[in-house]
């Protein structure tokens, strides 16, 4: 069964990245940005608000949102892939986080995935 919150993107050499938004991509994300002296919270909410960010903050949201699909992908790659397809990858990130932030139905997680029952 697919996710539907899955979003591909068409990259010019006829691959393409899958992302796919939840709580540990965000987490990867943050500690990444975090790492790099940037403040995660006010770049998210630039990409989120569609303001932009810092060019270091779309690449670690892609690598984030990526990284389970793709493993092995780096961030370094990904900054490759934006400078081929920054626009289908920008608007697949847009994508990605719309579905992400989309509210569930209860006891369903962004993943599809029922949440663990309580104790």
């Amino acid at each position: 069964m697919s996710n539907p919150d899955l979003v591909a993107v068409p990259l010019r050499d006829g691959t393409e990245l899958r992302l796919l938004a939840g709580v540990n991509p965000l987490c990867e994300f943050e500690a990444e940005l975090a790492r790099a002296g940037f403040n995660p919270t006010h770049e998210l909410k630039l990409l989120s608000a569609g303001l932009g960010g810092t060019v270091s903050a779309v690449r670690a949201l892609v690598w984030a949102f990526a990284r389970d699909q793709h493993p092995g992908l780096t961030l370094r790659h990904v900054g490759d892939l934006l400078g081929t397809d920054g626009e289908a990858l920008r608007k697949g990130l847009s994508e990605a986080l719309n579905r992400g932030s989309a509210e569930k139905e209860d006891g369903e997680t962004s993943s599809g995935k029922p949440t663990p029952p309580a104790d």
